[in-house]
């Protein structure tokens, strides 16, 4: 059945904010009181902080992750994992293929739990030759240094 409303009249299903403001959608019907802000206890908008201020590396939320330039378009998975497995656990990786050649696009991102291991991989990985490519590696994620010449606004 539909109710037929006057200008002016409120509807009894209506239900209003402390505003005044109209209350649509899901609950509005309910007969619990509306949610407020003094209502609600959880931990709304308070983040884990993942940085420790300093400049040098940033740990992601899951491990530490390094960045590999310069490889090879036909390195498979298998042959990257098993090469940076020799610093340590690799946890995850991922190499972006190319979607017209199907090829690696000659990057990829290595994860390990452990920072050690990383800066290991990193240390020893870098500048080494894999499938007839030297390879670069360093930091996926890292605060850069300040620079106190340029302070104030570019020009």
């Amino acid at each position: 059945r539909y109710q037929r409303r006057v200008r002016g009249e409120k509807m009894e299903s209506e239900k209003r904010d402390n505003e005044g403001r109209k209350f649509k959608g899901r609950g509005a019907k309910s007969n619990d009181s509306m949610e407020t802000e003094q209502d609600y206890t959880g931990k709304g908008s308070s983040f884990d902080k993942v940085d420790n201020g300093k400049e040098g590396p940033l740990r992601s939320v899951e491990g530490w992750i390094i960045f590999i330039r310069n490889l090879h378009e036909e390195a498979s998975e298998e042959e990257v994992k098993d090469f940076f497995s020799a610093f340590g656990v690799v946890k995850n990786l991922h190499m972006p293929l190319d979607r017209g050649t199907g090829f690696v696009k000659g990057y990829a991102l290595v994860e390990y739990e452990k920072r050690l291991e990383a800066e290991d991989a990193i240390k020893n990985g870098n500048g080494k030759k894999f499938m007839e490519k030297e390879l670069q590696v360093d930091w996926a994620f890292s605060r850069p240094q300040k620079n106190s010449k340029r302070s104030g606004r570019r020009r």
